[in-house]
């Protein structure tokens, strides 16, 4: 039985610094082969296509100590971005987490929105997107990645959106979360 070409698309990559913030690879050829030694790839940024990206720092957000999620804080602190074409992003969040009590946790979950962004401590609100996660301190202020993903879609092309998290405090202690980057971007 004979295999079917395999047709190359567009290989969409996760951002790892500003620079590469909603870019991805492009084959420019028109070539469909399944031999990428024959194509023309080159990066795109997708602004430039009209579709919107955005990334945000927020090196260190207070922590809670609420056992009932709280919001980060990270809409307000500049992760907002508003489609343009399709209406459907991509949402990450990553950093660290913490809780400064041994055998006490932290979780943290994606959430977005309209209107305006929360503040740090705000109670939570936005619609959840994606699993949270939740790590144990097995020493005090033991530090555990987290990267929160989701993809969303069927939202209104030229309304604003904030991306943020949302935290609590497992049992008890502190629950904090550390250099925490957002990226969002339109495909």
């Amino acid at each position: 039985m004979p295999l079917e070409p395999v047709t190359m698309y567009p290989a969409i990559y996760d951002a790892v610094n500003a620079d590469n913030a909603g870019k991805f690879l492009q084959n420019q050829s028109g070539n469909t082969t399944d031999n990428p030694e024959v194509a023309n790839w080159a990066t795109v940024n997708l602004s430039s296509l009209g579709y919107a990206t955005h990334q945000t720092t927020s090196a260190t957000p207070a922590g809670t100590t609420s056992a009932t999620a709280v919001m980060g804080g990270l809409g307000a602190a500049g992760l907002v971005i508003t489609p343009a074409v399709t209406g459907r992003l991509k949402l990450e969040i990553s950093g660290q987490m913490s809780n400064s009590t041994i055998n006490d946790g932290v979780t943290v979950d994606l959430r977005y929105g309209t209107g305006t962004p929360p503040a740090n401590g705000a109670a939570v609100s936005g619609t959840l997107a994606g699993i949270s996660q939740t790590a144990t301190s097995l020493v005090a202020l033991q530090r555990s990645g987290f990267c929160l993903q989701a993809i969303v879609t069927g939202l209104t092309v030229g309304t604003p959106y904030w991306i943020d998290f949302s935290e609590l405090a497992v049992t008890g202690g502190t629950a904090a979360a550390f250099g925490v980057t957002g990226t969002a971007f339109e495909f």
